[in-house]
């Protein structure tokens, strides 16, 4: 959905219907904010637990862990 479709569709909607739509917003954001700090708080014991939290959080670090490897 286009920046300018999603402005007009949240003008068509009421004032309850935009209150909805923020509580449903400020919901994901408090989760994916939980989630990462829930991530962090462990610190990860092994090569694929630290693959595997970067993956969650969309990084790309293999050339890292190669070079790691090698050492």
């Amino acid at each position: 959905m286009s920046r300018l479709t999603l402005t007009e569709w949240l003008m068509t909607l009421s004032m309850p219907q935009l209150e909805k739509v923020e509580q449903v917003v400020q919901q994901k954001a408090e989760q994916k904010a939980a989630e990462r700090r829930r991530l962090m708080a462990a610190p990860p014991r092994s090569t694929n637990d630290i693959q595997e939290l970067a993956e969650m959080q969309g990084l790309d670090i293999s050339g890292l862990m190669r070079e790691i490897k090698r050492r």
